[in-house]
């Protein structure tokens, strides 16, 4: 191999770990927004269930009418 050889598969692995390094990134960052996600669907169904809970006690209270 040349000398252009050489550093050419240097640039190409720098370039290749900087992609993965970024990649990496990435996915922490996506993991983070899951946890986040979760939460607040875990708070969206807690508060679906009074509402659930109101809708049907004013559907017997309209079907009693």
């Amino acid at each position: 191999e040349d000398l252009t050889e050489v550093v050419n598969k240097t640039v190409a692995d720098v370039t290749t770990h900087e992609e993965l390094d970024n990649a990496t990134k990435s996915f922490d960052e996506m993991k983070d927004d899951m946890k986040t996600m979760r939460v607040q669907m875990a708070d969206v169904m807690a508060m679906n269930r009074p509402l659930t809970d109101t809708v049907t006690h004013y559907k017997l209270k309209l079907r009693n009418f």
